[in-house]
């Protein structure tokens, strides 16, 4: 039971033998977090709202995505000339 607690307390430790066996490639969780939140805004979610599941405090932590998300499909909806 004691070996159960200790590996319980090492989440990151007990995650890599997990991925290991299944040749996964390393990811944290942050970047998990910020996949959730690109995925969102993809979606157009509000930005309020990928704050409040995120639990980011400023609202302008997603909002140079939502920017660069915008200017690219109003790239792809012009038409090309030439």
């Amino acid at each position: 039971m004691r070996h159960a607690y200790r590996a319980a307390s090492r989440p990151t430790k007990l995650t890599s033998r997990f991925r290991d066996r299944a040749s996964l490639r390393r990811i944290r969780f942050h970047d998990l977090r910020r996949s959730t939140a690109t995925l969102l805004l993809k979606q157009d979610v509000d930005l309020v709202v990928i704050k409040e599941l995120l639990g980011h405090a400023p609202i302008g932590i997603y909002a140079h995505v939502r920017l660069r998300l915008q200017a690219i499909r109003h790239s792809q909806r012009r038409p090309r000339t030439g």
